[in-house]
């Protein structure tokens, strides 16, 4: 399965990376893999035949970073580039939770 993270796309693409673990962005890339296993066949033929990838947004879109407190949606989000829509819905579904989960970590209590 392709999938990045957006910090190692900025960190591929731009000259001034953004410094993390590299075994916490492989911990929530396994995460991810976990919980499209069922979907590893069908996620794999669509790669064979087109440039797909998925990639988790890690980092808040920009227009949140300046967001008061309370207002930028907090936890993972994923863009999928290349895959069927409907592929896409599955993948959606099947991480659901996952993305949820995140939200709900970070979640003030």
């Amino acid at each position: 399965m392709n999938i990045t993270t957006d910090i190692e796309e900025i960190n591929r693409t731009n000259d001034t990376p953004i410094h993390t673990e590299e075994t916490a962005l492989q911990g929530i890339k396994t995460y991810f893999r976990e919980a499209l296993q069922e979907l590893e066949p069908e996620i794999s033929a669509a790669e064979a035949e087109c440039n797909c990838r998925i990639i988790i947004n890690i980092m808040p879109p920009m227009e949140e970073w300046k967001a008061p407190v309370g207002q930028s949606q907090p936890g993972l989000s994923v863009t999928l580039e290349g895959y069927s829509e409907a592929l896409s819905l599955k993948i959606q579904q099947a991480l659901m939770g996952v993305m949820d989960a995140s939200r709900d970590e970070d979640s003030p209590e």
